[in-house]
């Protein structure tokens, strides 16, 4: 009984890991290279966003703004990639790879209550004549809104302005 017992908490804590093993979290890596692929003199956004209890009522969309297949392949990317129940995970590594910054501290939004901001990357190292506006929320209340945020604007070369 006691190994029957084992056996089932071991299966119920590796249910619950809805973080994918680091090597797998690069979204910057996954955005620079979705930035690279849009065409010159557009604007893009992708929005990844929860809402509701994990796992009762929760949902978990990426939406963009154009039916382009770059839009829906960082989407894909985006919701197998990333956290599903703690959205502080997602802006943490966001931010940390987007502005070198990381947030010091639990990355479960346990200790915090409301984290919200806007960041503007503009012509970053790995995506020249590109900028990149990275919005977020998280909230308190599971029956709101949840979200990451990229707009990409990728504009002519400086040689061509």
């Amino acid at each position: 009984m006691k190994i029957l017992c084992a056996v089932g908490l071991c299966l119920l804590c590796a249910a619950c890991a809805t973080v994918p093993p680091a090597a797998e979290q690069d979204i910057c890596k996954h955005l620079y290279t979705y930035a690279a692929s849009l065409p010159i003199g557009s604007t893009h956004t992708i929005r990844l966003s929860t809402k509701g209890a994990f796992p009762l009522d929760f949902q978990m969309d990426c939406h963009h703004d154009t039916d382009d297949e770059a839009d829906h392949a960082f989407c894909g990317w985006l919701l197998a990639n990333t956290s599903r129940e703690f959205m502080a995970i997602n802006i943490n590594d966001a931010s940390s790879c987007l502005q070198q910054q990381k947030i010091v501290g639990s990355t479960s939004g346990s200790d915090i209550e409301r984290w919200s901001g806007t960041m503007v990357i503009d012509s970053p190292e790995a995506a020249p004549d590109t900028k990149i506006v990275f919005s977020y929320l998280q909230q308190p209340d599971f029956q709101k809104e949840d979200f990451i945020q990229f707009e990409v604007t990728r504009r002519p070369a400086k040689s061509q302005r």
